[in-house]
Formats: C-alpha cells, sequence, structure tokens
C-alpha cells in the first residue's frame, strides 16, 4: 500500500459529496422561498423542490465547466418544454378540454413532446431534449389548484430549474477552488 493514499469509503467520492450538498442546499432554499411566498406557484411547492433538486443533480458534473455545459442545456430545455407546455394548455382551454384524458389530449401530448424534441434539435441541444419532455409533461399533467394561473407554473418550473443550476455550479466551483487550493 503506497505511503501516501487516501482512505475512501467505496462509492462516496468527490462528486457523490458535491451532489448531496448541491441537492440539500436547492432543497433548502425552495423551502425558504415557499415559506417567503417569493415563488410564484407556492401551492405546487413539492414540484418547485423536485425541480430544483433534479435540476442540481444533473448538473453536477466533475468540473465547473461540465456543469456549466450540462446547466445550459438543461436550461434550454426546461425553458422549450415549458413553453410547448403553455402552447397546449392554451389550447385546452381554447378547446374547453377539460384533463381527463382523452383522444385530443393523447394527441397534443404526443405532439408536444415530438415539438419539445425538434425543437431542442433544432437549436442544437439534443441533450436538453430529456429535460424538455421532463418539463412539458410536469406542465401539461400537473394542472394548478383552481383559481391559479397556470402559465404561471410553468414560470416557476424554470426558476427553480435555474436555482438548481446556479447551485450545483457554485458547489462545484467552491469544491474545485478549495481542491486547488490545497494543492
Amino acid at each position: 500500500m503506497k505511503e501516501n493514499s487516501k482512505r475512501t469509503i467505496p462509492g462516496f467520492g468527490m462528486r457523490t459529496t458535491k451532489t448531496a450538498i448541491a441537492v440539500t442546499v436547492s432543497f433548502i432554499l425552495i423551502t425558504l422561498l415557499n415559506q417567503s411566498h417569493i415563488l410564484i406557484s407556492p401551492a405546487l411547492n413539492f414540484l418547485g423542490a423536485l425541480q430544483a433538486c433534479t435540476a442540481a443533480v444533473i448538473c453536477m458534473e466533475t468540473s465547473v465547466a461540465q456543469s456549466i455545459k450540462s446547466g445550459i442545456s438543461l436550461f434550454i430545455g426546461t425553458f422549450i418544454g415549458a413553453g410547448f407546455g403553455c402552447l397546449v394548455l392554451l389550447l385546452s382551454f381554447q378547446l374547453n378540454s377539460d384533463w381527463a384524458l382523452t383522444l385530443l389530449d393523447t394527441v397534443k401530448i404526443f405532439l408536444g413532446i415530438m415539438l419539445s424534441i425538434a425543437a431542442c434539435n433544432i437549436v442544437k441541444q439534443a441533450s436538453a431534449s430529456t429535460m424538455s419532455c421532463i418539463v412539458f409533461n410536469i406542465v401539461v399533467l400537473s394542472p394548478p389548484p383552481d383559481g391559479q394561473n397556470p402559465y404561471l407554473g410553468a414560470v416557476s418550473r424554470i426558476v427553480e430549474t435555474a436555482l438548481g443550476i446556479i447551485v450545483a455550479v457554485a458547489v462545484n466551483h467552491f469544491f474545485n477552488n478549495r481542491k486547488k487550493d490545497k494543492q
């Protein structure tokens, strides 16, 4: 055994630690924002925590540059998915369609997913298509409580994703700078 080798617990490396910290910080920030009524759609706060924490997990990479690249792709996907989700909601309201799974709703979901993926491909962000589809589904399939503007839910998903991205990049930057300082 090498004299200078570090003892580590298998599976608990720096990326694991950074990811856990970023998710925890994202959760705390979303919780504080919900309690302060700062978020646009606090009635759907479980989605806010899910969106921010998911963004933090997806964006945590081995380097800050990779986290930024991943974050940009994630944000673009979120924006596209939320946009097409809003279009489908608008179409649903114009046609007086309820949230029941009807043939028309099925067609709208199919077309929304297709358009979300195509839009990501058009802007040369194919890696953003997964998040685009996830956010599209969240916007379309999780209706807001009665009396709440459904479009604000889409905006909330964008804000929450941005929060998770920012936290992940900041945590990654902090730990990468600490590693450089020790060297």
